[in-house]
């Protein structure tokens, strides 16, 4: 079905705009007049421009203002069906507003919403999914959404704190290669026509840069498609389940960034926790959600033999192993089940691991910088002073 761009505005020139999928531009007129609302301009959206944009994926901060939109609409008293709609209309995203359409229209035709997002788990994760069976059954959705809302806008900044620590790094990187590269296959040759003309002897720093330089420019096709091969290798091998859980374990490991990533880890684990069992979650249910979103299969391992020991009748705490979790953690969920606070133990947590997260980012950073700025100029003046070293050759023979 074509999808129509509208402007509208009500009775007070209130502006709306959106999108509305429909047979025709007549009937999105049709849909808006019912809505009381008086069309400004419609416009048909190119099959093309769709096809480009369509990507079958919905982002964390795309999730974060569904959720936040669809519980403040279900408070003012909008019919379930109609925030469905609305929220459909109001998303660029055309992948993620025929989700939402066509969970509406499972829900007229009688499933519940839970039952209805379900068949969307690609869009809407495990605990989205069990959080909204549960506000249905309590009868406090928008409470739930809430949840959900403040959750998802965690995890969104727990990875843009992970991009934040890389970013700069990455992009020193990338132009350090750069440069290297355009002083091989441009700078050096043009020393090498000089140095051949004048028949100067080259010193070993000199031969190696020039031999080097034209390695590099003759082959860096070939190079580039190794870089390229290398990169996708990776990432498929990454794909498979023994050898991402040997990264997942591995980089936890690492010094300095390993403690980092464990962090990040945590924080997940505890917000995700948290989200779940003050949304009245039972805590084995709870551990097989987390062992689904976690993200890391070392990382589930330990969650799954959890849940076997919480399944024999064994504390949580008992089954918390001290090579992935931290002793303060542990130490917090003890008093959590004697107290019967396990809820507010964990978010504590939760700001306990922000903080910690921030302050390890910024000492990574504060090492890589400097460390790969270093490392750039030393490769820079090692090329820079090895193709003037027979220039210091030549102006001692005319000295004599």
């Amino acid at each position: 079905m074509p999808s129509f761009r509208y402007v509208a505005k009500d009775l007070q020139g209130k502006i709306y705009k959106g999108i509305l999928e429909a047979s025709s531009e007549r009937e999105v007129r049709k849909l808006l007049k019912a809505k009381k609302l008086y069309v400004v301009s419609v416009k048909k959206e190119s099959d093309l421009w769709k096809t480009l944009t369509y990507k079958k994926k919905v982002t964390l901060p795309e999730l974060v203002l569904f959720t936040s939109q669809f519980a403040t609409l279900l408070r003012s008293g909008i019919i379930l069906t109609e925030c469905l709609s609305t929220l459909a209309t109001q998303t660029d995203n055309a992948y993620f507003r025929d989700v939402l359409f066509d969970v509406r229209k499972n829900v007229d035709a009688g499933l519940s919403l839970s039952e209805a997002l379900s068949r969307y788990q690609n869009v809407f994760p495990k605990i989205f999914i069990s959080l909204v069976r549960a506000g249905e059954v309590t009868g406090s959705l928008d409470v739930m959404l809430d949840k959900l809302s403040k959750y998802f806008d965690l995890q969104h900044e727990l990875r843009e704190k992970i991009k934040s620590a890389t970013t700069y790094p990455l992009i020193v990187t990338i132009a350090a290669i750069i440069v290297v590269i355009f002083m091989l296959t441009f700078v050096i040759p043009t020393f090498q026509r000089v140095y051949a003309r004048t028949n100067v002897p080259l010193p070993l720093p000199t031969r190696i840069t020039i031999s080097l330089g034209n390695f590099v420019k003759n082959n860096i096709l070939i190079i580039l498609i190794l870089i390229s091969l290398f990169i996708v290798g990776v990432r498929q091998s990454l794909k498979n389940k023994k050898v991402k859980r040997w990264w997942d374990e591995y980089k936890l490991k690492i010094p300095k960034i390993g403690k980092l990533w464990r962090q990040i880890l945590l924080a997940r684990f505890a917000s995700t926790f948290y989200v779940l069992i003050t949304g009245g979650i039972l805590i084995t249910q709870s551990l097989e959600i987390l062992e689904d979103v976690i993200g890391n299969l070392y990382f589930s391992e330990h969650l799954r033999k959890m849940l076997s020991g919480v399944l024999e009748g064994r504390n949580l705490s008992d089954m918390m192993d001290e090579e992935v979790f931290t002793p303060l953690l542990k130490q917090m969920i003890v008093v959590g089940e004697r107290s019967g606070r396990l809820d507010t133990m964990l978010e504590e947590y939760t700001r306990f691991a922000e903080r910690e997260i921030d302050i390890g980012t910024k000492r990574i950073t504060s090492m890589i910088e400097p460390a790969l700025t270093i490392f750039l100029g030393v490769v820079v003046f090692f090329i820079v002073i090895s193709m003037y070293l027979p220039m210091f050759n030549m102006v001692r023979l005319f000295r004599r």
